[in-house]
């Protein structure tokens, strides 16, 4: 059975983020729409999403996922160029594309601990020529991209 799903980012008014979820059965096209926090901690750890990850360390209670910030991107690996959100938590990367009303398609989920970054080597990855002022190469175990706000 394969899974699809999308999410939508809105800030409350205590600066909180609030993500709602829509997930999708690809089969039966079965749709359940969620906005708790609880089914977004199960679907942000899903096992499913990143088999090949070392098994999550139980964290302690006082340690909560804290969203940092959002903003949009251009990652380029090669010739090949395409437009993403990065939505940063303190302990989490949630890299979507944009749909339409608002909505983003997630496309991959990274822990802050096996991302690396650098300045140098943008060259390497990417073969179109990028401002070192606005760009940096973004790493995690299955790839490596250049990253160019703007």
């Amino acid at each position: 059975m394969s899974l699809s799903f999308g999410f939508t980012v809105s800030l409350t008014s205590n600066s909180t983020m609030r993500l709602s979820f829509c997930f999708i059965r690809m089969k039966g096209l079965m749709r359940k729409r969620s906005s708790t926090a609880a089914r977004l901690q199960r679907a942000l750890s899903a096992k499913s999403l990143r088999p090949e990850s070392p098994p999550r360390q139980t964290a302690p209670l006082a340690e909560k996922r804290q969203f940092i910030m959002e903003t949009r991107v251009q990652f380029t690996a090669g010739v090949q160029s395409q437009e993403r959100h990065l939505f940063l938590f303190n302990d989490l990367l949630l890299i979507a594309k944009a749909r339409s009303g608002g909505n983003f398609k997630l496309k991959e989920k990274v822990r802050v601990s096996e991302i690396w970054m650098c300045l140098n080597g943008i060259e390497d990855v990417c073969e179109v020529t990028k401002s070192r002022d606005t760009s940096f190469v973004l790493g995690w175990p299955t790839t490596n991209v250049v990253v160019t706000f703007g």
